[in-house]
């Protein structure tokens, strides 16, 4: 656990930066605008329904069943091979924009905005909609079998994953404003931001 931690302290905390926020936030708004623009819409236009992850909170069954049934084969096809490689980069990166985003907030601030820890947020929101998405591979290609169990473990993951998506934006909202507020006051004395500790790794 504290070789992990030390790794993602390393990434997302020491090499945060405005160069890494920025080439991170590049690419996750290529992938959102070929995702959320361009394939979605193609893909509703085309076979009358969202593709499943889209449904934002209406992934229950037996609504789950539904969509992949109105889907028809060539749907789920095209959501397999198509949405499924763009839900996979979406959630990394948005997860990396974000875990960025915090680390950095966290380093410039030395520990004033909020500890390094935060960053686990997003990486979480990232790793359960990964999670989502197997379960959602899982139901299209056992179709038309309706395996009603793992269709509500999946809504709970997608419950969890909208749950430390909104955390993470909280968490970056709180942060820039305890950031702001903390070096105002320094800035005007000419003082530098204390470095309160936070449990940052040190080698």
């Amino acid at each position: 656990a504290a070789g992990c931690a030390k790794i993602v302290y390393t990434i997302f905390v020491e090499h945060a930066s405005l160069l890494t926020i920025a080439m991170s936030g590049l690419l996750f708004g290529a992938v959102a605008l070929a995702e959320l623009g361009t394939f979605a819409h193609d893909f509703e236009a085309k076979y009358g329904a969202k593709p499943i992850d889209l449904n934002i909170g209406r992934t229950y069954p037996p609504l789950v069943f539904d969509y992949i049934d109105s889907y028809g084969v060539s749907g789920r096809t095209a959501y397999l091979r198509g949405f499924v490689p763009l839900d996979t980069a979406f959630p990394l990166l948005g997860g990396c924009l974000n875990a960025f985003i915090t680390g950095w907030l966290s380093k410039v601030t030395r520990g004033v905005a909020g500890p390094w820890q935060l960053v686990f947020v997003p990486l979480a929101s990232w790793l359960l909609d990964w999670t989502e998405n197997v379960f959602f591979v899982a139901l299209c290609l056992n179709h038309p079998a309706r395996a009603v169990v793992v269709a509500w473990i999946g809504y709970v993951v997608s419950l969890s994953k909208l749950t430390t998506l909104a955390a993470s934006f909280v968490v970056i909202a709180l942060m820039a404003c305890r950031a702001l507020s903390a070096c105002r006051p320094r800035r005007e004395h000419g003082e530098p931001l204390a470095d309160k500790g936070q449990g940052l790794l040190r080698s």
